[in-house]
């Protein structure tokens, strides 16, 4: 370990944490495509994706307070936005009148 400016011990980067992101991607793309070269890597096609979707928004739904949750932000989030679009039509009523 070294020390930062402050004097407190600053753990040094190692492994991943010290490559760049782009070395990070390279190497997991080499591992992917790896997996599908050994015929290991799992492939969603439209039907079992859709199957795997509907698993876990069942899983989701079965919370009944997260759902009301979900809810209750969207209303507020509608009235939210009809509250600004009828201030923004006034407001360029009000501009067109007061430049007439």
């Amino acid at each position: 370990m070294t020390e930062d400016e402050s004097g407190k011990k600053k753990k040094s980067r190692r492994g991943f944490a010290a490559m760049t992101k782009e070395k990070r991607q390279e190497i997991a793309a080499m591992g992917g495509r790896k997996a599908h070269a050994l015929g290991v890597a799992h492939e969603f096609g439209p039907k079992s994706g859709r199957e795997a979707g509907a698993i876990g928004g069942r899983a989701v739904a079965s919370d009944r307070q997260h759902m009301s949750e979900i809810g209750r932000r969207g209303g507020l989030e509608r009235s939210r936005r009809a509250k600004d679009k009828e201030e923004a039509a006034k407001s360029d009523s009000d501009s067109k009148e007061s430049a007439a």
